[in-house]
Order: structure tokens, then sequence, then C-alpha cells
């Protein structure tokens, strides 16, 4: 299963307020971020990954680019100058 090849058949679709955002598996994050789903795990047990128990975890879209944006390490415009 690759990521951005269409081929994610488990990915689901959250909607809310008219906007359809996708939902991964604790699996799918771990294939995104090439770590072990453990590591996911523990994001999410930690509150570091935001995530809604569904049967089974699942993540929206938007929490995992606020994840990516939070664990970056280049800093935002705003950020640089305000030292």
């Amino acid at each position: 299963m690759e990521y951005g090849s269409g081929k994610m058949a488990s990915t689901t679709n959250f909607i809310f307020m008219n906007e359809i955002e996708k939902l991964f598996t604790i699996e799918e994050i771990a294939e995104i971020l090439r770590v072990h789903t453990r590591t996911v795990t523990r994001y999410i047990e930690s509150g570091r990954l935001k995530a809604s128990k569904l049967g089974v975890w699942r993540i929206k879209q938007s929490d995992l680019n606020a994840f990516l944006e939070e664990t970056s390490n280049v800093k935002k415009k705003n950020e640089k100058h305000s030292k």
C-alpha cells in the first residue's frame, strides 16, 4: 500500500459541517511517517497526536497536518524574528 497512490482502501472520510476530511488508521499513519504502529499509539496516548476512537483509532488529515507542523524543526517567519 503506497501513500498517494490511491490504494488506501481502508481510509475513510469524516463529514463535518459539509466538509469531507480523510480519516486514517494507526497503520496508515505509521506507514506515512515511516514509524512503527506502537510509536503512533504512543503519540496518541501522550496527546501529541489527536485521534478519535471509532471502534479503532482514527486520525483526521488536519490532525496529522497539525502534528507534523508542531514537530517540524522549520521555524515560521514570525518565530524567526521574535528573538
